[in-house]
């Protein structure tokens, strides 16, 4: 067949001239061709469509979110439903002991050790003495010199020699104060530092007069003091010594002295008493 625009001869079963490109079929022929083109379209999405519906029903309702919003924590009903966790337990932070207990405890140390040195000291010098007031009495018996010192006169004046020991110690004590906490455990200490001096006066003062006297009243003396002025003054040094274990406990330290109590313990071993 011949194109009606280039009048050239042409494929008759063709849409368009193969020469000049004019389409050669009927409007109505191309036409229902795009029908059909526009309705197979319109069906694969209707397929498409109900395979989408179906498979959402299929899969159920959706997960809740876990995290609602950005830096919100998730919910807490799972944990709920099982039981909160236990509570950690935050461990007691140890008091540690103040610089100012510290320091005063580390003074009572010395001073406690001073006090034992000199109690030792006091107690030789008593054994000395007694011996020395025992032959010293046979010796005044044999001469009867008048102008020799008594045994009492020799106690008195051995009591003056060890005095400014006892004091010295004292002063040094009280010069550094103790701190709130520690108030008790000074004043029982104090009491007893103090009275220990007097005690032992009147201690070469029993030895003296007994020289010259019945030793039996001198023992039976000592043995009244020891049941009374050293056992105040050993009562005094235990709560001393317990206040100083509490001190130590309440602040987990471990006590590194002790408070002797035993101050009167070795008198009656005194020979010739």
């Amino acid at each position: 067949m011949k194109c009606p625009r280039c009048h050239k001869e042409t494929d008759p079963g063709g849409a368009f001239c193969m020469h000049c490109g004019l389409p050669l079929g009927s409007p109505r022929k191309s036409r229902a061709w795009l029908g059909w083109l526009l309705g197979g379209a319109l069906a694969v999405g209707i397929l498409l469509f109900g395979t989408m519906s179906v498979l959402s029903s299929q899969r159920g309702p959706e997960p809740p979110p876990i995290l609602e919003a950005r830096g919100t924590p998730p919910s807490t009903g799972l944990l709920e439903q099982r039981g909160a966790p236990a509570q950690a337990v935050t461990p007691a932070v140890q008091a540690q002991m103040p610089q100012a207990i510290r320091d005063w405890l580390q003074h009572l140390e010395r001073i406690e050790a001073r006090k034992n040195e000199l109690s030792r000291k006091q107690t030789s010098q008593m054994l000395v003495l007694a011996a020395q007031m025992k032959g010293l009495s046979a010796l005044l018996g044999l001469l009867e010199d008048d102008h020799a010192p008594t045994p009492a006169e020799q106690a008195g004046a051995k009591v003056e020699d060890l005095k400014p020991e006892w004091n010295a110690l004292i002063e040094d004590f009280i010069a550094f104060p103790p701190p709130e906490e520690c108030k008790l455990l000074g004043q029982e200490y104090y009491r007893a530092l103090s009275e220990i001096p007097i005690a032992m006066n009147e201690v070469l003062g029993i030895m003296g007069a007994a020289s010259s006297g019945d030793p039996a009243d001198a023992v039976d003396s000592l043995r009244r003091m020891q049941n009374s002025s050293f056992e105040t003054i050993d009562a005094r040094l235990q709560t001393a010594n317990e206040e100083l274990g509490k001190i130590c406990g309440k602040y987990q330290v471990s006590k590194w002295f002790s408070i002797r109590s035993d101050s009167g313990g070795s008198l009656l071993g005194i020979p010739g008493f």
